[in-house]
């Protein structure tokens, strides 16, 4: 090509071509992937219109066993569990089912530890009621199979809200007990898993 044949206009429009190809691929970027599961940079939680950005993600073992893949979503990132539990607003977890199937027991190991610590408490109260509406929730299902995905979503003045396969099941959860014991069981003081606690704050990845 000689310098009389280089057309600087269409050099330009494709150039600005790749450079929005380029945006659009970064905007819906895979953050990280766990077991074959893959969990995005960002994403838009409803009610509220609010981006929410992927803390860290991780799976859940049970002595040989993977039971599901886990992705934290937050306002913003943190690296201390303590950070992540004070932090204000909109909160989401996702979960999607390992094992070919899950009982409502092994799905919820952590949440039932946090319940036992608090019985008696008004804390305790709160969690015991949403252990009971979850506890409904995964009966009504039946069981929990390999490729199913659970989110739990903590939005304020509505509560948590549990969606399965897309479906929301049940009326939302009220108060932010609930959702703050779901979260501890995973990276407070005593998780059930000290490497999926360093998953989830992204220390891992």
């Amino acid at each position: 090509m000689t310098h009389h044949d280089f057309n600087m206009p269409a050099f330009r429009r494709g150039l600005a071509v790749l450079l929005l190809v380029t945006c659009a691929w970064h905007a819906g970027a895979i953050a990280a992937e766990v077991e074959g599961v893959r969990f995005e940079e960002r994403l838009r939680l409803e009610p509220g219109n609010q981006d929410l950005v992927l803390n860290g993600a991780g799976v859940r073992s049970k002595f040989i066993f993977k039971v599901y893949a886990i992705g934290l979503y937050l306002t913003q990132k943190v690296s201390q569990g303590s950070e992540a539990l004070r932090l204000p607003g909109p909160k989401r977890v996702v979960i999607s089912i390992l094992m070919n199937e899950v009982t409502t027991d092994q799905f919820m190991t952590a949440i039932r530890e946090k319940l036992k610590s608090t019985l008696g408490t008004a804390e305790g109260e709160a969690i015991r009621h949403g252990v009971e509406h979850l506890d409904e929730i995964i009966d009504a299902v039946k069981l929990l199979k390999r490729g199913y995905t659970v989110f739990l979503d903590f939005v304020p003045g509505f509560g948590t809200r549990i969606v399965i396969n897309g479906e929301t099941k049940g009326n939302p959860i009220a108060g932010h007990e609930f959702f703050d014991a779901v979260l501890d069981g995973w990276i407070g003081d005593t998780p059930v898993s000290e490497s999926l606690k360093r998953a989830l704050l992204g220390l891992d990845l």
